[in-house]
Order: C-alpha cells, then structure tokens, then sequence
C-alpha cells in the first residue's frame, strides 16, 4: 500500500509540475520546481541505486515536457547524490535518530532547513547549467534563493495536502 501511495504521489507531483506550475514564470525570475521534493522526502536508507536512478528519472520526464536538454535530469541527479550528506548535517546531534529515521523524525526546523537546502542547492545548479556560466554569480544566487523560496511554499503547501489525507 505505501508504494502505491508514493506512486500516486509521484505522479501528482509531477502532473502538477509539468501541467500547472511550469506554466508560472514570474517577472521572468521565478518558476517552482517543486518536483524535487519527492527525492528529498525519500527515505534516507534507500538505496544509493535506487535514488540515483528515481531522480534520473524524475528530471528526464520533466525535461521532456519543458524542453530542458537534461539541466532537469542533472540537477536531479545532484541533489540525489548530495541527500545523504545534507540529510546527516541536518541529523547531527540528534542521538535518539537511528539509521532508518527519516525528514519527518528530525523536528520541525531542522526538516524545514533540509528541504530549503535542498531546494537552493538543486535550483542552484539548475539553473547555473542553464546560464552555462558564473560570471553573474549574485543574479545566480538571487534567483536561486528567490525560487527556491518559492518552491519551498508549494512543497509546503503539497506537504499540508498530503498530511490532511
């Protein structure tokens, strides 16, 4: 039954991303990538194979349908790679978490600071391949943290969703 749940989950997301939020681009700036969320929210032991792969996966069909030549499949694969080691910063200090613990177990701000990482870091990437450059390094950062806020609030908002079902 949990498969099944995050499948239909997965899904929603994604119909969500590619039918509705890439259609907002505000002042050219700000778009929601909101289908991270689902990489970040998989639970820290699965395995590296099988996250790596999802996330491959994930940013493919959503550069399909934006047209994004892989910058979505890169920066999925990325944060993929990097969750470990973003989920045991945030873990740091918290004894009663075990191995098998996940986002929801770290406490509201330190869950709330994991997927705001997150969302920067996988924006940021995106969209420096998409520039294919840094010499504009505080636009860069800027449109990062400006749409990675933005995101963060529909991640937030899809979080509620779920939770009251």
């Amino acid at each position: 039954m949990n498969l099944i749940k995050s499948i239909f989950g997965l899904l929603a997301l994604l119909f969500l991303q590619i039918f509705i939020l890439n259609n907002f681009l505000f002042d050219g700036y700000l778009n929601p990538y909101i289908y991270i969320a689902f990489i970040l929210f998989l639970p820290p032991r699965s395995s590296v194979f099988y996250t790596l792969s999802l996330a491959f996966l994930i940013g493919a069909i959503v550069d399909v349908f934006e047209g994004g030549y892989g910058v979505h499949t890169a920066a999925s694969v990325f944060i993929a790679f990097l969750k470990p080691l973003i989920f045991r910063i945030f873990r740091a200090g918290k004894n009663e978490l075990s191995e098998s613990s996940d986002v929801k177990q770290l406490g509201l701000f330190r869950s709330l600071m994991y997927v705001l990482t997150g969302l920067f870091l996988h924006h940021f990437i995106l969209f420096s391949i998409e520039n294919f450059a840094l010499d504009n390094l505080l636009p860069l950062l800027m449109r990062s943290l400006y749409s990675s806020l933005f995101s963060f609030t529909f991640v937030l908002l899809y979080q509620l969703w779920n939770y009251r079902r």
